[in-house]
């Protein structure tokens, strides 16, 4: 992953960072974007699991970074916020998770997705 979209993506999820400790929320990087980091693979999707309503933070996120809020599932509560910055586009997926991260984790298809980061 080159340099300049490291610093990009390290400021984005520092911003969100920030927002969700603001409204008093945890938020988890999950999935594939671990993996691909780990292993220095260019990515733009980033998928966030949080603890509280997915599409109201989600909204929240695309007004604070300047992005564009997309609705995916309603009834599952997952909603996309595409970021523009410096050239570089973003796709930050947002999910709610019900009880604990654990249980998030374990009901993820592939063993490499059912990795977290906590950024909050």
């Amino acid at each position: 992953m080159s340099s300049l979209k490291q610093i990009n993506v390290i400021a984005i999820l520092a911003r969100v960072s920030r927002l969700l400790s603001h409204q008093g929320h945890r938020g988890y990087i999950v999935g594939g974007f671990i993996r691909d980091w780990f292993l220095g693979r260019q990515t733009n999707d980033i998928d966030i699991a949080v603890d509280g309503d997915a599409l109201n933070i989600a909204e929240e996120v695309a007004k604070s970074l300047g992005g564009k809020f997309v609705l995916l599932d309603e009834v599952n509560n997952i909603a996309r916020v595409v970021v523009v910055e410096e050239g570089q586009q973003w796709h930050l997926d947002f999910s709610s998770f019900l009880g604990n991260v654990e249980s998030d984790l374990a009901r993820r298809d592939f063993t490499i997705n059912a990795m977290a980061v906590e950024h909050v």
